[in-house]
């Protein structure tokens, strides 16, 4: 389980990664015409690890990517 007081190093991101996962994003989570998004850095409760989370939502949807610091994708969640 994380840990609510863990710390997370944000140097340790391949920050170069992000405008790829974002277009994975889009093309995976099924949200066609999203009308708002976000980027979240958080402890995955999925690995148990540090990771980032890019989320898309229209009206009626909300799909996810899931990556590990080196732009891994771990899990996506089509809408």
């Amino acid at each position: 389980m994380p840990h609510k007081d863990q710390l997370i190093n944000l140097s340790s991101f391949n920050w170069d990664a992000l405008p790829g996962l974002e277009q994975q994003a889009l093309a995976a989570v099924r949200v066609p015409h999203p009308t708002w998004s976000s980027l979240s850095i958080d402890i995955s409760p999925l690995t148990n690890a540090p990771a980032l989370e890019f989320s898309l939502f229209d009206d009626y949807r909300h799909g996810s990517l899931l990556a590990d610091p080196a732009g891994t994708v771990k899990n996506i969640s089509p809408a």
